[in-house]
């Protein structure tokens, strides 16, 4: 089971800490901890053996998920034969755009189905991509461009959203 509940006292305890990482750590756990013991019930409470309170993502490790979420994408168009590839700009402005400090990695994933997922279907479905074709995710002036790559080359650009 997880929760988001303390996720206020986290941020907070990051922002204003200057201690160890670890002093940090163990304050936010002491906080987070408490907190879930006056919002649930003692008989819910009772049933949890232990409480692991995650260190949050930062953007690094933002981009990380973005580019593995990526390549799931990237898996899934290889077997329609269309190669999909993307720019460490694209990375990074997808990472931007899917990270709240609040719910880490969560909107990531939301992030990519919009805006690359659903912007690659939709160029199938118009007949703009084709099989044996190659796509490249891009960033230019914090807006993602999908465009088709020809001879090696950029080609026409497909979408530019955002």
């Amino acid at each position: 089971m997880t929760s988001n509940i303390g996720s206020h006292y986290i941020l907070e305890t990051l922002r204003s800490s200057h201690d160890t990482k670890e002093a940090v750590y163990e304050l936010m756990k002491k906080q987070v901890v408490e907190l879930a013991r006056q919002t649930f019930h003692p008989e819910f409470m009772n049933r949890i053996d232990e409480y692991i309170v995650f260190q949050p993502l930062d953007l690094k490790e933002i981009n990380h998920i973005v580019e593995l979420q990526l390549n799931r994408v990237k898996d899934r168009l290889k077997q329609k034969k269309i190669d999909l590839q993307y720019s460490k700009a694209a990375v990074e402005l997808l990472g931007t755009l899917g990270f709240d400090p609040n719910f880490g990695a969560r909107p990531v994933k939301r992030v990519i189905q919009q805006m690359v997922e659903n912007e690659v279907a939709l160029g199938l479905l118009r007949g703009e991509i084709m099989e044996e074709e190659s796509v490249l995710i891009d960033a230019l002036k914090a807006k993602l461009i999908i465009r088709k790559l020809e001879n090696g080359s950029s080609g026409e650009v497909l979408v530019a959203n955002h």
